[in-house]
């Protein structure tokens, strides 16, 4: 399965959703940054609680940069798609 197949199959998953799904993390993320930066501020990086919110961050930066390449494949294999309709 090529990117363009997963692509399209998430989005097929996710249908209207995705874009809504892509601003859900986001805020997510925002208040995963905001945790992480209440934490230095205490003194607690390094700490297992900071390490795992490290990696939540990771994966969630990494999910909305996967999901807004899929969602940029879909828009442009579907105006490719159009314009030769």
């Amino acid at each position: 399965m090529n990117l363009e197949e997963v692509a399209r199959l998430r989005l097929v998953t996710l249908g209207d959703e995705a874009p809504k799904t892509v601003q859900s993390l986001e805020s997510g993320l925002k208040d995963v940054n905001s945790e992480l930066r209440l934490m230095e501020l205490n003194g607690q990086k390094g700490f297992d609680a900071w390490k795992e919110f490290k990696k939540v961050q990771a994966d969630v930066k990494d999910e909305i940069k996967d999901l807004t390449k899929a969602l940029d494949i879909n828009d442009a294999t579907w105006r490719e798609h159009s314009s030769m309709c």
